[in-house]
């Protein structure tokens, strides 16, 4: 038997092992729970094409662009190394999806990030692109890192009733069923959990601290955060536009004006781009001036050249981030 067949044959078996490990988890309310890996994601070259192909439109993301986004290696090392899920998990009538990273090898229980995808409704929802390129180097550094798509989402089954995006309103109460989750893994320590939210995320993020604080959250990172949408809506009118199908609502939609409800042990780490034209810097400096006046720790990360997407910036904010975990911890 060629070297290659062997090593390929020993993933498979290593990973079928620590597929069958994690499934004698029973965590609350998920009706679905199944690897990341499966087609085409198991392979590095059926993953590239996916991407590409998926992309075809846009003639700057070709092959090569992918290749150095997300090289065979750093595939192989999450293949190997990274326990990756898709879940379904109910939430009274609705299906909502979710996902998980983990180690499958570590020493004791492992600090949890809860990562606040942006986007609305479908648009934004976490693929497995995300999952590489942006939280698999989380986990890898040690975190279990988990997430809700949210209410109207997406992530869930074909005909499969999936809720209605309220764009941080009664959608809110569907990121509760997540701590469950967290509370039921074995790896998990849950007096160590971080928030993680990007764009609407952020929102999410704040505003669901602010109403069910989990005794276990000890930081908050925001990455070009929405923290008010009526602020949003002055600072950017075609952002009401975009929203519009969600909701034109702004009552209650405003971190802002909530930082006298989150808990004094937490701490903040804001991070913006000064050339963001989706969700400007202001917002995120109306935050940082709110928590101070509360007397709230907080530390910021500005690009003056980042925009939204902060992508030229990812690998530094994925070291900063873990910097700062470090520190606080």
């Amino acid at each position: 038997m060629k070297l290659s067949t062997l090593m390929a044959l020993l993933m498979f078996v290593g990973a079928g092992l620590n597929t069958a490990a994690n499934a004698q988890t029973a965590y609350p309310h998920v009706r679905y729970n199944a690897t990341c890996y499966a087609p085409p994601n198991d392979d590095y070259e059926a993953v590239i094409q996916t991407w590409v192909e998926r992309n075809r439109q846009n003639n700057s993301m070709d092959r090569a662009y992918f290749e150095r986004q997300f090289s065979e290696q750093t595939f192989n090392q999450m293949r190997n190394h990274l326990d990756c899920r898709w879940m379904i998990y109910r939430h009274g009538t609705q299906n909502v999806g979710a996902f998980m990273l983990k180690p499958y090898e570590h020493e004791g229980r492992l600090p949890v990030i809860v990562y606040h995808r942006p986007g609305q409704g479908p648009q934004g929802r976490v693929s497995f692109r995300q999952l590489a390129e942006e939280l698999a180097p989380l986990a890898k550094a040690g975190y279990i890192v988990i997430g809700s798509q949210y209410p109207g989402g997406g992530g869930v089954h074909g005909g499969m009733p999936n809720g209605v995006d309220e764009f941080a309103g009664a959608d809110l109460q569907a990121l509760r069923q997540i701590y469950e989750i967290i509370e039921a893994e074995p790896m998990a320590d849950s007096s160590q959990i971080t928030l993680y939210g990007k764009g609407r995320g952020a929102l999410m993020a704040l505003l669901s601290l602010a109403d069910q604080p989990h005794p276990g959250i000890r930081a908050v990172v925001t990455e070009s955060a929405l923290t008010d949408v009526a602020q949003w809506f002055d600072e950017r009118p075609f952002s009401k536009t975009q929203v519009q199908a969600y909701t034109t609502d702004t009552t209650g939609r405003s971190a802002q004006a909530r930082v006298d409800d989150l808990p004094d042990q937490v701490r903040f780490f804001l991070i913006h781009g000064q050339q963001d034209r989706e969700i400007g810097l202001a917002q995120t400096e109306a935050m940082e001036a709110a928590l101070t006046q509360r007397g709230l720790t907080v530390d910021t990360l500005i690009f003056p050249r980042g925009g939204h997407r902060l992508e030229r910036e990812r690998s530094r904010i994925q070291d900063e981030i873990l910097q700062w975990l470090d520190d606080i911890h």
